[in-house]
Order: C-alpha cells, then sequence, then structure tokens
C-alpha cells in the first residue's frame, strides 16, 4: 500500500499530461479537419473562385514606409519552358550608416 501511495502522484502528473496533450492534439485535428472541409467545398463550388488571382491597384502601406527601406519592383524574365515569362518581385533595400547594402 505504501508503494502505491508513493507512485500515486508521479502517475496523477502523467495521466494529467496524457490527458492535456490528448486534448490539444484532438483540437487541432479538429481544426484542420473543418478547414479542409471548408476548403473542398470551395474548390466544388467554384475552382476558379477559390485559385483567382486578384491583382492588387495599390502596393500595401508597409511597402511606402521609408523607415523600413527603399522598395523597389524587380522583374526577371526567365528562360522559355522555366516558368512564367515574366517574373515580379519586391526588392528592400535597408542602407545603415557605415555598412553595406542589404537585399531581402
Amino acid at each position: 500500500m505504501a508503494r502505491l501511495r508513493d507512485c500515486l502522484p508521479r502517475l496523477m502528473v502523467t495521466i494529467r499530461s496524457l490527458l492535456f496533450w490528448s486534448l490539444v492534439y484532438c483540437y487541432c485535428g479538429l481544426c484542420a479537419s473543418v478547414y479542409l472541409l471548408k476548403l473542398l467545398w470551395s474548390i466544388g463550388k467554384g475552382p476558379t473562385q477559390t485559385f483567382r488571382r486578384v491583382a492588387r491597384e495599390h502596393p500595401p502601406a508597409c511597402l511606402n514606409d521609408p523607415s523600413l527601406g527603399t522598395h523597389c519592383y524587380v522583374r526577371i524574365k526567365v528562360k522559355a519552358g522555366a516558368g512564367p515569362a515574366l517574373s515580379r518581385g519586391n526588392m528592400t533595400t535597408v542602407r545603415a550608416e557605415g555598412a553595406g547594402l542589404i537585399l531581402a
């Protein structure tokens, strides 16, 4: 009986930990399955609406903030068959006092 009394607190901690992590993983699985069902429903309802790409008329506000650096757009031409003919990306240059040029 004394042996059981000594092991009981450790056993309770283990059971609590097991219950906690099973609850966490069950909740994550539930959320993932709901999101997957919503995605599949959206694809089934209208795949063109789900995968459309909306062109922005104005860049986000963070791209116009001079404290974050100078923002430029870069266009890159790619060889035929290697992807899209023209790719567009954002280039940020930040220059600290006495330091070199950093591209992000």
